[in-house]
Order: structure tokens, then sequence, then C-alpha cells
């Protein structure tokens, strides 16, 4: 984190993308490592914002993704609207995929320059 705020413009992004909470319990992750050696670590959003603050970046964003579309018919598409059957399985699938995805985005490292005089003088955080 440290590095990515080095490098980045005051205003630039560093983003991740995390499968979900724990990826590394999914059979497919366990699959890939037992058979091919793969690491696959778990990401602590929360532990990571914490270490992204502490070293400068200013804001965190968490983008949530329904890829998968609710298919239905017309009539489907009408009690959708009416927040029928079709909405509660609309919601019922996006909150499967919620447990599943989490993507997130910080922005704004201020420490580029940090400890140096020439930070201070500019206003950077150090």
């Amino acid at each position: 984190m440290v590095e990515l705020g080095r490098v980045l413009e005051p205003s630039g992004i560093a983003g991740f993308a995390e499968p979900g909470p724990e990826p590394s319990q999914t059979p497919q992750s366990q699959y890939e490592m037992k058979t091919h050696g793969v690491v696959e670590n778990d990401i602590d959003v929360r532990s990571l914002w914490r270490v992204a603050h502490r070293v400068g970046f200013t804001d965190i964003k968490l983008a949530i993704f329904q890829v998968d579309p609710t298919l239905t018919d017309l009539d489907g598409f009408d009690d959708f609207l009416k927040g029928g059957e079709t909405s509660k399985k609309y919601i019922d699938d996006a909150r499967t995929f919620l447990t599943l995805v989490c993507h997130q985005r910080f922005r704004g490292c201020e420490r580029r320059c940090s400890g140096s005089r020439v930070a201070r003088q500019q206003g950077h955080r150090v």
C-alpha cells in the first residue's frame, strides 16, 4: 500500500477486485490449491482499509455488481415492476451474488512525498 501511494498521483485510484469475503473456501479454490499448488489468500477489507488509510489513502469505495441478469417473460417483467414474485427473485439473486463478490477501490493517497519538507510545504499530510 505504501508503494501504491508513492507511485500514484494525489488523486489517483488503486483498484482491486476480489471474488468475495472468503474465496479460498470455495470448491474451485480448494481444487486449484490442491491440484496446482495455487495460493489463495482471503482479503479482510477492513484490515486492508486500515493499512491504506494509515499510509495516506483518503477514501474507499466498494463497488457492488450483479453480473447475472434475472431473465423473465413479459408477464414476469410486469410482475417485477409491481414488486411481485419476480422482484423477490431478483432480490434473492442479488443477495446471493453479494455474498460472493466484493470489489474495492482506494482513492487519493496523500503520502507520496511522506515525511519530506517539500511535502509539508505543499500541504501533504505526513
